[in-house]
């Protein structure tokens, strides 16, 4: 059983997981369930894979440079792209700049700051 203080975490406070208050839980589960519908998982697999052949070519280039390859970098950017893709219908743009501008956005709604 695990408590979040809504008002230190207010993000995890509002995970289904944690919510104890009935009406909430059921009032988030529904918002939920409608992104996850049959038709919505199918549309997202073709976006998810394209996230993923971009990784690929990424790594292909990646693997070219004497540079080490970061793990965690790279599950950020196809984090960041899958979100891109999914949830707002755009490029991203993960694996061809640097620091594209929606890894600045996220960055920025998901600092400390950003939160309040």
């Amino acid at each position: 059983n695990v408590a979040v203080d809504e008002e230190v975490d207010p993000i995890f406070a509002r995970n289904p997981f944690v919510i104890k208050d009935i009406a909430v839980w059921k009032l988030k589960r529904a918002q939920l369930l409608s992104c996850f519908s049959s038709g919505k998982m199918k549309m997202y697999y073709s976006l998810l894979e394209e996230s993923a052949m971009k990784m690929i070519k990424y790594i292909e280039n990646q693997l070219e440079t004497p540079a080490p390859l970061e793990c965690r970098e790279l599950s950020v950017r196809f984090s960041l792209e899958s979100v891109a893709s999914c949830v707002f219908g755009i490029d991203g743009k993960c694996f061809e700049e640097d620091y594209p501008k929606f890894r600045e956005m996220a960055d920025e709604v998901l600092s400390p700051r950003g939160l309040l």
